[in-house]
């Protein structure tokens, strides 16, 4: 598996892979990252999948809300025992505002924080995580 490097947007975000996005389905995406997970038993993760909340109507969105749902929240959770916060986009994706307001305060919280734009990507920070070296 080769290096990454990050590249960072002007929001300080780091992302990874960006060079080479997935080109499928963002959801084709996080199923095959859900596979990588399973392999790499020394992290726990877990896949937020908030995307219901802004594909229904104002009501249930409300609701979800007040559950605790709440919009922006990264599609990748990694825990063991430090945090780390993974946002995925696929090929033509981008950050929406509230994305990038939850990344940004996981960052000030001194939280690691990723876009992942691929699957090898994907598997790096996962691994560096595993390894601690994803700061």
């Amino acid at each position: 598996m080769k290096a990454f490097e990050p590249h960072y947007d002007s929001h300080g975000i780091p992302h990874y892979g960006k060079d080479h996005p997935y080109d499928g389905k963002e959801y084709k995406m996080q199923e095959a990252t859900g596979l990588i997970v399973q392999y790499v038993k020394s992290v726990t993760a877990i896949h937020v999948p908030n995307e219901r909340s802004a594909k229904t109507n104002k009501y249930t969105l409300f609701s979800l809300m007040r559950q605790g749902v709440r919009p922006g929240v990264s599609d990748w959770i990694f825990l063991t025992p430090s945090t780390a916060f993974i946002e995925l986009k696929a090929k033509g994706g981008k950050l929406n505002d509230n994305q990038i307001a939850f990344l940004l305060e996981m960052k000030d919280k001194g939280f690691p924080i990723a876009v992942c734009w691929n699957l090898d990507a994907f598997e790096f920070l996962i691994k560096s995580h595993a390894n601690k070296n994803f700061k």
